[in-house]
């Protein structure tokens, strides 16, 4: 959800996102057996009629250009792939990965954390008006 909300000009300074996938095509071969269809009809109904459709609109990693929000990425193998796109288009972004750690990066939940407060208030803008 974040990378549509910055991919439409949500209007925020900076974006981090922990553990999100950026390519869900990538994510169902990486996992089907919790990716299953049946599951993927749940919170995407057309999935079976528009599986390429779906999976372009909803994978960050098919329109990196059109992230123009300064992004904090914190993961793995997705991140990794969409880091180098974004590193391509000279677009603003931190990449982080933490060894050994799971999807929601329990581990090192207090760094992560930290990270992200040090991100946005480094892309902060205010008004003087």
């Amino acid at each position: 959800m974040t990378f549509q909300a910055i991919r439409r000009d949500f209007p925020v300074n900076a974006a981090a996102v922990f553990g999100a996938f950026a390519d869900l095509e990538a994510l169902i071969a990486f996992r089907p057996d919790v990716y299953q269809p049946a599951m993927l009809k749940q919170f995407l109904p057309d999935f079976d009629t528009r599986k390429d459709e779906i999976i372009r609109a909803t994978s960050a990693i098919y329109w990196p250009e059109q992230l123009d929000t300064p992004l904090l990425s914190v993961s793995a193998s997705q991140s990794l792939a969409l880091a180098q796109q974004l590193q391509k288009l000279g677009k603003t972004y931190e990449l982080i990965i933490y060894a050994q750690d799971n999807h929601y990066l329990s581990r090192n939940q207090e760094d992560r954390d930290r990270r992200a407060v040090t991100w946005f208030k480094r892309h902060m803008k205010t008004n003087h008006g």
